[in-house]
């Protein structure tokens, strides 16, 4: 068993554009050369200075003041590695006092100045108090004057603003974010302006991107199986995922987030999940595809497939991992990628789990020499996407036409998704991919097709025509629920008519402990009207909790209109915060919510 951390444990891991500027009393900057504390350590190559890293791990706080926190260390050190592997020069700093703290920040701030990148991460106690956040030191006192804040403890932003790398700055935050006591103020007025001394909150202005082991109100753990009392369950998914070259920011920190809730949820109910603030326009690689990118072969799949699926008799019931019995290491690694499987879990998942376990040079041998058609449908979503090799959309289409020319009905949906995006002018061959796909009993495409029917019948006026589209559409919708797909459970109710099936399937996904379930069951709750209602309040909550940009999006919506909850400018101007940083956010949602965030360091 893990166990939750007692007070404000810390993680934060620094670079997306530099956030705020330094403290003055911060401004005086040190030589790289400078001693800066006990316990020092650099992992890389000391002349590296495109790439570098400041960790700082707090554990051996003393027991009168502050609980101690065994695994900041553990952490600090496990991930020194790691990063040194991506490139980074690391400093990595063990139980450092106030003085020492401030003359590291001074320190990084310097080599950050000269790099491409930085990246910061801290472990230890934080806490926030008049909407500013403050790390602790070994050495801080539990009681403080409000004045003596900055004295004894150190700024969250004066450490953001350290990292001032010319491309990337980076911050990851793993920490308890419960309602704890943390620090207590010795002249607060309980009435007064500033309010009470808080969880760890949003750091105000500038751009960057932080993220955050655990959403605010929430616990984060210290250890979860399989790595008990040796490591977070936070950082240990940052280090299993920073190995793998070419995998772009936005998907690491979706596939980091549901690893963690997967190693907590035997722990812990509701399960930790690590939420992201902050906003990038161009992509980011903690392990670049330099560091291990494929040959030329990769992006040259061979002679042309054919551009229409051949006819077939038989439906493909699960992956062709047979086919690979000259690998079997490749064998045994796609035979998992049942029908199943592909046709209810999303792509980036099932890719980012691939590439933990093979080379992007194994997967392109399984797709070309034995001419599987799940490694070509991984290829081409991966090219097509740019996740794990370079984004090429003439090499993205080559796999999928030869996936789908196979009759798999993964590649033939994904082939068809790839042409409405990218080939409008045939749409009527990817209408024919969706059915042929659909026709082998896939959930996805048959949640794709049945989308596709409803757009339809919204154009269709003869009444006639627009019933037998719809029922045609319930009928997909439902086949596809039946085996799992969230979309397909959410689309019977929104789109169908049919809440009651639609909530009854997606309350007993989210009773195991899925928040997709939470997450359809609130946009569910938008699209009736109810989002006032008390199952709308607990689950948008809980989707919102999980990561789901919809759902934060919903929750900024009922915070600034006071539906089900009180009306809290604050608490919309969190959760809008929140949605704003998913890339794949509505235009028209992300236009409202800029009405909702409120003007930096405003304090409502």
């Amino acid at each position: 068993m893990g166990k939750p951390k007692s007070l404000g444990h810390f993680l934060l891991a620094g670079a997306a554009l530099a956030l705020v500027a330094l403290a003055p009393s911060l401004a005086s900057a040190q030589t790289p050369a400078a001693k800066i504390g006990a316990g020092r350590k650099e992992c890389g190559a000391a002349a590296q200075t495109q790439r570098v890293a400041l960790l700082i791990g707090n554990g051996g706080y003393d027991g009168a003041d502050w609980d101690g926190l065994a695994n900041a260390p553990n952490d600090v050190e496990r991930l020194c590695g790691v990063f040194a592997k991506a490139g980074f020069r690391v400093i990595r700093l063990v139980d450092v006092d106030a003085v020492t703290a401030r003359r590291a920040v001074e320190e990084f701030a310097t080599l950050s100045a000269a790099a491409d990148t930085a990246l910061i991460y801290y472990a230890g106690h934080g806490f926030e108090f008049g909407g500013e956040n403050y790390l602790v030191p070994v050495d801080a006192p539990r009681l403080a004057s409000k004045n003596g804040l900055a004295e004894h403890f150190l700024p969250l932003d004066a450490l953001m603003g350290a990292a001032r790398a010319k491309r990337f700055n980076l911050f990851f935050l793993d920490a308890c974010r419960s309602f704890d006591a943390v620090v207590e103020l010795t002249d607060l007025d309980p009435g007064g302006r500033d309010g009470a001394v808080s969880t760890i909150g949003l750091p105000r202005g500038g751009k960057g991107v932080v993220f955050y082991s655990t959403v605010k109100g929430s616990p984060a753990l210290d250890d979860a199986p399989p790595e008990a009392d040796a490591i977070s369950p936070f950082a240990a998914a940052i280090a299993k995922y920073s190995a793998t070259p070419g995998l772009e920011l936005d998907q690491y920190l979706k596939i980091v987030a549901r690893d963690v809730e997967e190693r907590t949820r035997p722990v812990i109910d509701p399960a930790q999940y690590p939420v992201r603030y902050g906003q990038f326009r161009e992509d980011f690689f903690l392990m670049p595809l330099e560091a291990g990118s494929p040959d030329d072969s990769v992006a040259s799949p061979g002679a042309p497939a054919p551009q229409r699926p051949r006819a077939r008799t038989g439906a493909i019931r699960s992956a062709p991992g047979a086919l690979l019995m000259a690998m079997p290491q490749t064998v045994n690694l796609l035979a998992g990628y049942t029908l199943d499987r592909l046709g209810t879990e999303d792509e980036p998942y099932l890719v980012a789990d691939l590439l933990t376990k093979a080379s992007v040079p194994a997967l392109v041998s399984a797709a070309q020499a034995n001419n599987d058609p799940v490694a070509q449908y991984l290829l081409g979503y991966m090219f097509e996407f740019g996740v794990g090799v370079p984004r090429d959309l003439a090499a993205a289409r080559t796999w999928l036409e030869r996936s789908a020319a196979q009759g798999h009905p993964a590649g033939e949906l994904e082939l068809g998704y790839y042409l409405r995006a990218h080939a409008p002018e045939e749409a009527a061959r990817a209408r024919e991919l969706y059915e042929m796909a659909a026709a082998q009993d896939y959930a996805k495409a048959k949640s794709h097709l049945g989308d596709l029917l409803i757009v339809e019948a919204r154009g269709e006026r003869d009444p006639v025509k627009v019933a037998a589209l719809k029922e045609r559409a319930r009928s997909l919708f439902q086949q596809a629920a039946d085996k799992g797909h969230p979309f397909a459970m959410f689309a019977l109710g929104a789109h169908i008519g049919d809440a009651a099936t639609a909530s009854a399937m997606l309350d007993a996904l989210a009773a195991k402990g899925n928040r997709e379930g939470d997450h359809w069951l609130c946009e569910l709750a938008y699209f009736r009207n109810d989002l006032a209602s008390a199952d709308a309040v607990r689950h948008c909550m809980r989707g919102a909790s999980g990561g789901f940009a919809g759902s934060q999006f919903l929750q900024a919506r009922r915070y600034a209109d006071g539906l089900g909850v009180p009306r809290s400018p604050r608490e919309a101007d969190y959760w809008a915060r929140l949605a704003l940083s998913h890339k794949e956010l509505d235009p028209g949602r992300r236009a409202v919510l800029a009405s909702i965030v409120l003007p930096e360091r405003a304090t409502p």
